[in-house]
């Protein structure tokens, strides 16, 4: 079973100025795709922010099987949180999906700044309030809600984060499978498929160079 964690680019919160010191410390890296960031077990060391591309972070279960946990595209920050732990490790195995530019604040930066700058755990603060939200969301969600309205909620909210315009509908700019859907909601590529049929024969979802293209999104919305 995997979690659903929306991204966000908290960064872009700060005043100006603290901003520009965040970037003034930060370090580019370019990944191929299927290039490794972290694994589990590795020291957290940094924080990450995606400026293109898509990170997807995967973990095995006792049974050795691995799945995808949630993704962070463009914009979106991650890693950060186990900073705020004494010498944690990371839970995750961070990969590329497709070529990706991150940029990296390591720690020794991040404690230095974080000290001039309060606001900076204010918003680390916020994120993670965010992120317990949305977890008891999801295990109430895992309770009671059926797929369809799972899957509704995943779409209505990948196209919210990376949904761009087009004259059709929108596209989610991130490449996401059948598989990776299931892995996300705890369900198997079988199941995503039949609940997304209905959808596609009746117009209100479809297929654009590989990425999802949504004709109607209050439809779904609705279901959600």
């Amino acid at each position: 079973m995997s979690h659903f964690h929306r991204g966000h680019g908290w960064i872009e919160e700060l005043p100006s100025d603290v901003q520009n010191k965040i970037r003034q410390r930060m370090e580019t890296r370019e990944l191929k795709n299927g290039e490794q960031l972290y694994q589990p077990g590795d020291q957290a060391r940094a924080l990450y922010q995606v400026e293109s591309g898509l990170i997807v972070l995967k973990r095995s279960n006792k049974e050795g099987e691995e799945y995808l946990a949630t993704f962070h595209g463009p914009g979106e920050c991650f890693g950060e949180i186990p900073l705020l732990a004494k010498e944690a490790k990371r839970g995750f195995t961070a990969l590329a999906r497709g070529k990706t530019v991150v940029h990296r604040l390591n720690q020794n930066d991040f404690n230095e700044l974080s000290q001039q700058h309060p606001e900076i755990f204010l918003q680390l603060t916020q994120k993670l309030c965010a992120i317990i939200t949305i977890l008891l969301d999801q295990v109430e969600s895992l309770s009671k809600a059926s797929l369809k309205q799972r899957l509704a909620n995943l779409i209505v909210d990948a196209a919210e984060r990376h949904g761009k315009e087009e004259q059709d509908g929108i596209s989610i700019n991130i490449p996401l499978s059948q598989t990776d859907i299931g892995n996300m909601l705890g369900a198997t590529r079988q199941s995503v498929q039949r609940e997304l049929k209905p959808w596609r024969d009746q117009g209100w979802i479809g297929r654009s160079s590989g990425r999802i293209l949504i004709h109607q999104l209050d439809a779904i919305r609705k279901l959600a």
